[in-house]
């Protein structure tokens, strides 16, 4: 959850446990069946080429099983849903609940954001930066580097990676 307008909007995110690599964020002002596909389309929008996941993790919030039964479901196969509570599970959420905690730390110097499109904006641009610019400590360098995106970005990752989307 993260505050926008002075009231509480709700940040979803998807993440992919190998790569570490930040799929999509995505800001609501609901938890709805139609918030959580939302998301997903974004998560599918985002990442058009790839194959549809085997396994999506997530905790056990209910309206996760409709939307990925939606949007995740084909002919020939169907994504499986692990719904979890509890972090010493052996399969578990920690890896995007760490995530959500380097983005409140962000947050919370900021106390809050001035509109949802703001509060997005900020969710957008911290996704590019753990995605691209952070070194994850696991996996010893960037998720895109490890997701095989190679941008060649220079020592001033954040700085190269904005002269990039210039061009």
């Amino acid at each position: 959850m993260v505050k926008s307008k002075g009231k509480w909007v709700y940040a979803w995110n998807t993440i992919d446990k190998e790569t570490r690599f930040v799929l999509a964020s995505t800001i609501t002002a609901d938890r709805k069946v139609q918030d959580a596909q939302k998301h997903f389309q974004e998560v599918k929008q985002n990442n058009p080429n790839s194959l549809e996941p085997e396994k999506i993790v997530t905790d056990k919030l209910g309206s996760y099983r409709k939307a990925i039964s939606r949007e995740f479901r084909t002919k020939s196969k169907r994504t499986e849903h692990i719904s979890i509570v509890g972090q010493r599970k052996k399969i578990n959420n920690n890896i995007i609940e760490r995530y959500h905690n380097e983005f409140r730390e962000f947050d919370k110097t900021r106390r809050g954001f001035k509109s949802n499109q703001t509060t997005q904006a900020w969710a957008n641009g911290h996704r590019l930066y753990h995605n691209f610019v952070k070194q994850n400590s696991t996996l010893g360098q960037t998720p895109a580097q490890k997701a095989g995106i190679e941008l060649e970005l220079e020592r001033n990752k954040w700085e190269s990676l904005l002269f990039k989307s210039l061009t």
